[in-house]
C-alpha cells in the first residue's frame, strides 16, 4: 500500500526480475563440421531463454521452451566452422 502526499492510498504491485538461468546439462554437447545438432539444454529458469554462439560458422536457433527446465536448441555447424 502506498500513501500519497494528498493522503490517498494506492495499491502497489512489485514484480521480481526473472531469475538468472542455471545450466546443468546439454544432452548432445558436441557436433562435427557440416552437421546440424538438435539438442536440449537442461537447467533451471530457462523458460523464454535464448542462446548466443560466438564461433564463426555456427548458427543457433531456439524454440519456445515448454517448461523452465529445458530449452530445445538447434546448432548448424558449417563445413568451414572455426
Amino acid at each position: 500500500v502506498l500513501n500519497t502526499a494528498s493522503g490517498q492510498r494506492s495499491e502497489v504491485f512489485v514484480a521480481n526480475a526473472t531469475a538468472r538461468p542455471q545450466l546443468t546439462r546439454i544432452q548432445e554437447a558436441a557436433g562435427k563440421a557440416g552437421t546440424t545438432v538438435t539438442t536440449v539444454i537442461e537447467g533451471r529458469n530457462l523458460y523464454g531463454g535464448t542462446v548466443t554462439v560466438s564461433a564463426e560458422g555456427v548458427t543457433v536457433s531456439t524454440t519456445n521452451s515448454v517448461n523452465p527446465t529445458q530449452l530445445p536448441v538447434t546448432f548448424v555447424i558449417a563445413q568451414d566452422a572455426v
